[in-house]
């Protein structure tokens, strides 16, 4: 037997070589090299009558057969000189008057031309509606199919007679075209088996020998249907690992002490393990007295349930590892002044307290907002119910560094500095509302620290336990705020020929700026960043609609008492302000 092939189905045929050793293949010339051989002419010059008969072509063709023929070897189709020569003559036949020529003609362009062939690129797409070998049911003796009077299958028949067996198949949870992994121990430490554990298993996955480790898969026949195949094989690949969970221990674990826990297991499981997980997790419960959480994530556009996982989880999880801890440490959130002037202005208060605001917010205009006041409200319960101890430290906007030496200055995605680099594209600046309470980076370091270490709130007395067990909340903002028409002023005086106009005509502006053809490139991003934060703008106009007339200010006596680096920040002077509008 032998085998024609073509270079790019040299990997099949060495699988099939591997398993007929007698295999005889023979590799054809890729079409790059027949294109680029320079070959002499070999002209033909038997008569048409001398070759008529001389077989020219062998085909083999499953085809449309009758059940006897069915049983039989398939027969080898022969084309001869004769039959070819009948479909070339085609292209010499005549085109009716008023018709489009069907034949090898059409390709005949006068000066040239050019045709669209799919075949190529047809043949390169992904492909769909396969079925994998572990979905191949092979019918039983004993269930023969279900025919009609021409012996055709009866489909709908058949596949009742063996509906069962079909719901079986497809219930099983098998993936890797049901190529069985060879049994490895898995060890993550050692890096050479976890490439051979890969190579295994894409060797499942895609049915052929994958040699180049650095080969990309896809180039060798991975495509999206066998990328969620090997997933599903890398998720159910069985693991053993130390001090492992026993779930019948700890549903019988007795605490230490009674403890009011809230809403939540996760707990008992992920906490209580770090006893006997490593000496460092041991230690940490030790020795750690306070937990300053200040990561949060950064999404104005995102809902809710986007916090949770990464955010909302990990204050419950601050909050179990100090009920598991020896010195019962502080927890220090960095929340927002965001949802907190949101939630004021909804109630119609003039000013934001230095308190859990009650009662809870339906709207606190952002959902960024929200998932703050949910952390802050989730704190002040374990605070009141289980004894935490919590400082809730509500941050307003930071400005660059105050000592010119530091390296810290504005992120060029923050709204401020986007504002900034707009306004002197449009040479167009707008005048906000709010004012300017914004308090250097370097300086509010340091009055996180000053409030994280000052112990018990001074404004709760040791006699009343119950107030004693509530979580410590401070607002910092600059003390001595400034309207925003100062840096509005400053902002336009560097800008010859600019403008001061109100927050929603600069909305206005900027958008009819976006949306003109020469402003549709990245490039222009660069100009008028404001684009990105549109929306951010917008709620900040509508945050001002709102408010009318009125003004709210934020509450900052208790950390003013406790900070000696907020009580003894200077005033927001022209020197600062003209530094801003230099980002």
């Amino acid at each position: 037997m032998a085998i024609v092939y073509s270079e790019e189905f040299k990997h099949i045929a060495n699988d099939l070589q591997k398993l007929e050793p007698d295999l005889f293949t023979v590799e054809l010339p890729s079409l790059e090299t027949l294109l680029s051989v320079e070959t002499s002419s070999s002209p033909y010059r038997k008569a048409f009558a001398e070759a008529e008969e001389v077989p020219v072509l062998h085909i083999h063709s499953s085809g449309s057969t009758e059940l006897i023929q069915m049983l039989r070897q398939p027969e080898i189709i022969t084309m001869a000189n004769g039959s070819r020569a009948v479909t070339d003559n085609d292209r010499n036949m005549p085109t009716p008057p008023g018709r489009k020529a069907q034949n090898g003609s059409q390709f005949d362009f006068e000066n040239g031309g050019r045709f669209y062939t799919c075949f190529p690129p047809y043949h390169k797409l992904p492909a769909y509606a396969r079925i994998a070998r572990s979905k191949i049911l092979v019918n039983i003796p004993e269930k023969p199919f279900h025919r009609t009077a021409k012996e055709t299958v009866s489909r709908k028949s058949t596949i009742a007679e063996y509906s069962m067996e079909i719901a079986a198949l497809y219930s099983k949870d098998t993936s890797g075209d049901g190529v069985m992994l060879p049994e490895i121990s898995l060890d993550g430490r050692n890096f050479d088996n976890i490439i051979r554990f890969l190579r295994l298993t894409f060797i499942s996955v895609l049915g052929i020998d994958v040699t180049d480790d650095h080969a990309s898969l896809f180039d060798i026949g991975m495509d999206s249907v066998k990328v969620f195949e090997a997933l599903s094989m890398l998720k159910k690949a069985r693991m053993f690992f130390d001090n492992w969970s026993s779930f019948q221990t700890y549903r019988r674990f007795t605490a230490s002490s009674d403890q009011d826990l809230f809403g939540g297991t996760m707990i008992s499981l992920t906490m209580m393990n770090m006893r006997g997980k490593s000496s460092d997790s041991r230690q940490l419960l030790l020795d750690v007295n306070v937990i300053i959480c200040l990561a949060w994530k950064v999404d104005f556009n995102g809902s809710l349930q986007a916090f949770e996982a990464d955010c909302i989880h990990s204050i419950r999880a601050f909050i179990g590892f100090n009920l598991q801890s020896r010195l019962n440490p502080r927890i220090v959130f960095a929340s927002s002044t965001i949802y907190a002037l949101s939630h004021t202005c909804i109630q119609g208060a003039s000013t934001v307290p230095e308190d859990i605001i009650s009662p809870p917010s339906i709207d606190t205009g952002t959902w960024y907002g929200q998932s703050k006041e949910v952390a802050e409200r989730i704190l002040a319960y374990s605070a009141k119910h289980s004894g935490v101890p919590v400082s809730i430290l509500r941050l307003g906007q930071n400005s660059s560094a105050e000592e010119e030496s530091s390296t810290s200055s504005w992120l060029n995605q923050e709204w401020i500095p986007s504002l900034v680099h707009t306004s002197k594209t449009l040479k167009v600046v707008p005048n906000l509302k709010t004012p300017i309470n914004w308090v250097p980076v370097d300086r509010m370091a340091n009055i996180i620290l000053d409030l994280t270490f000052v112990g018990k709130d001074p404004s709760k007395s040791s006699d009343d336990e119950n107030r004693a067990r509530q979580a410590s909340v401070y607002n910092i903002v600059h003390p001595r705020p400034i309207p925003w028409s100062r840096f509005a002023q400053v902002l336009s005086q560097m800008l010859p020929g600019c403008k001061i106009v109100t927050l929603r005509q600069w909305i206005e502006i900027v958008k009819i700026h976006s949306e003109s053809s020469q402003h549709k490139h990245k490039e222009a991003l660069k100009t008028i960043p404001a684009v990105k934060l549109i929306s951010f703008f917008e709620y900040m106009s509508m945050h001002e609609d709102s408010l009318g007339s009125r003004s709210v200010g934020i509450i900052t006596d208790k950390a003013i008492s406790q900070s000696t680096t907020l009580s003894s920040i200077p005033e927001i002077g022209d020197d600062s302000l003209e530094k801003w509008a230099r980002v």
